[in-house]
């Protein structure tokens, strides 16, 4: 850390701020959603693809209120869960938007670790069993397409949410098999000057052959602006997470070097829509190491998304509502997560305490707590019945 009071000072001041004005953002974001809540857990008559909902339970866990997102899961849960185990709009279509059907599992793992977190296992047990079927093998990956294509094509986005996913359900081996894999896939990289394979082929190399059109699906470009950069902030975060668990230097040292990568990109990294996940991984870094490139980071970063946020608390106005509700529900979270994360760094290298900038008018069960979630079976607000007044404090 710094070395220096007028130093200690500095940062404390800037978290400090960076803390509030995350805040603030986060908790326009979850009253916008209250709003939107229906009874049945579901977001209305509009909302009638997967995406929609998906990552809404997670928010509401970080947010303090297991009771909307147990309505959530058991909405997910009778409009969308199949019998397999799967998840998706029928049989037949996994969801509108094209990037779910490409990356086929990763709605099913924000289902998993929500259910995961309130004990649903007539959600999370039989949509666990169907996940554990896109593992490869050790330290191979995860498959990215539909298991039912019989590919044997990995990415790093794709191992980082199943390790993740194993992690907080302690199952230990399958996450150290993600890290060694998202390890082997940095230091295997063949032209990291000027970007990053994001899959590997069947025998382990990356896949470095492949049209223009699915370029952003599998290379971020250092050079070229508006990249795909959470696909390297999400292994960025989970190595940090599995460093945490493990205490093992190599995931540590491969998440900075996922993380150095991201910065020496374009510019355009620090505003851009495609960045959340950096700025997550950027507070679990700084958590960890202290080193204030990550506050900067997470600065520039939440300063963009906080300038791009409509007047009514959500992202992406012009966008359709599975786009804007699905990538609202993720900033709130990785927000959140950012908050904490901030907060934790501050008590771990003993920073200044002097913050009064939480204001009961703002202020949320989620800007209190430490790692765990409220019981869910502490009494919430029914939905609808709100007014739209958040009823966290």
């Amino acid at each position: 850390m710094t070395s220096t009071r007028h130093e200690t000072n500095s940062v404390s001041q800037k978290s400090t701020s960076i803390s509030e004005a995350i805040s603030l953002s986060a908790n326009r974001a979850l009253s916008a959603f209250e709003g939107k809540l229906e009874t049945d857990g579901s977001y209305g008559k509009d909302a009638k693809d997967i995406a929609c909902h998906f990552k809404s339970p997670m928010m509401w866990i970080a947010a303090g209120s297991p009771d909307y997102a147990q309505k959530m899961l058991t909405h997910i849960k009778s409009t969308f869960m199949l019998p397999n185990g799967d998840f998706g709009n029928n049989a037949q279509t996994k969801s509108v938007k094209p990037e779910y059907i490409e990356y086929w599992s990763y709605m099913n793992g924000w289902i998993i670790r929500a259910a995961n977190k309130l004990g649903m296992a007539d959600i999370s047990e039989p949509a666990s069993q169907y996940l554990d079927q896109y593992r490869i093998g050790a330290n191979s990956g995860f498959v990215t397409a539909n298991i039912s294509n019989h590919s044997k094509v990995s990415d790093v986005l794709t191992a980082s949410h199943h390790g993740l996913i194993n992690l907080e359900a302690g199952n230990l081996e399958t996450a150290l098999s993600a890290g060694n894999y998202l390890c082997d896939a940095i230091n295997n990289q063949p032209a990291i000057e000027h970007g990053f394979y994001l899959r590997i082929d069947g025998t382990g190399n990356p896949i470095t052959q492949f049209s223009s059109e699915q370029t952003p699906f599998y290379f971020v470009s250092k050079h070229e602006a508006d990249q795909l950069h959470f696909m390297i902030g999400y292994p960025s975060a989970y190595l940090a997470m599995l460093f945490k668990r493990t205490l093992d230097k190599k995931y540590l040292k491969a998440a900075q070097k996922y993380f150095d990568f991201s910065l020496s990109c374009n510019e355009s990294v620090y505003a851009c829509n495609f960045s959340h996940k950096v700025a997550w991984a950027a507070s679990v870094l700084l958590e960890i190491t202290g080193e204030e490139k990550y506050l900067d980071a997470i600065e520039k970063i939440t300063t963009h998304f906080i300038k791009n946020q409509s007047a009514d608390g959500m992202w992406y106005a012009d966008a359709d509502i599975n786009t804007r509700y699905d990538q609202s529900a993720e900033i709130a979270c990785w927000f959140m997560a950012i908050y904490k994360n901030i907060n934790d760094f501050k008590k771990k290298f003993a920073l200044s305490g002097n913050d009064n900038s939480h204001h009961s008018s703002h202020r949320s069960l989620w800007t209190t707590q430490d790692t765990a979630f409220p019981s869910p079976k502490e009494k919430q607000a029914t939905p609808k019945e709100t007014n739209n007044k958040m009823k966290l404090n």
